[in-house]
This record gives structure tokens, sequence and C-alpha cells, in this order.
């Protein structure tokens, strides 16, 4: 599992669609917002989530092997999930 964090310069982002292009990050990318369920942990931030499932790309050796060997389709398939998360740290919104 891989986690990248990133935190937005908190002059340039004051609302969670700074922190993503819409055109991207959209169904026609394969994304869907995912629902809240705050209940369970409580959580003391505010976020938003969209998850991104069956994302098929050629792993970079294919090519590497087909020089010398008869290979069928070959794709990885992965799912992700961009988590946005606000906090209020020093009077200011900060994004993650």
């Amino acid at each position: 599992m891989n986690y990248t964090i990133y935190y937005f310069d908190p002059t340039k982002v004051k609302t969670f669609t700074d922190c993503y292009l819409a055109e991207k990050v959209s169904v026609a990318n394969g994304y869907n917002p995912l629902v809240s369920n705050n209940s369970l942990q409580n959580l003391d931030f505010n976020s938003i989530a969209f998850l991104q499932t069956d994302k098929k790309k050629q792993p970079p050796w294919v090519s590497f092997i087909r020089q010398n060997y008869v290979l069928d389709n070959v794709e990885n398939i992965s799912n992700s999930v961009i988590l946005l998360i606000e906090i209020t740290a020093y009077t200011k919104k900060h994004f993650f």
C-alpha cells in the first residue's frame, strides 16, 4: 500500500474544490464520490473522498518481454482513493 500526502497552500486553497481538477476527478475517468459515514469514528475534521476502481494499465515490462516471447494481454488492475481533509488550526483552514 502506498500513501502520498500533499499539503495545500492555505493562501491558495479555500475549499475542497480548489484541491482537485474536476475534469480529472470525474465519473468519466472512473472516479466516484464516496458517501461519508462519520458516525463510526466521530472524526474531528471535514473530509471528502473519491474512489477509482478497476483502473487497468499495462505493466512497463511487457514491451521488453514481448521482444522475445509471445505474451497475451497483460494488465495490472488497481483501485485508488483520493481523500481530502480539512482541519482548522491556528484559526486557519488547512487542506491535505
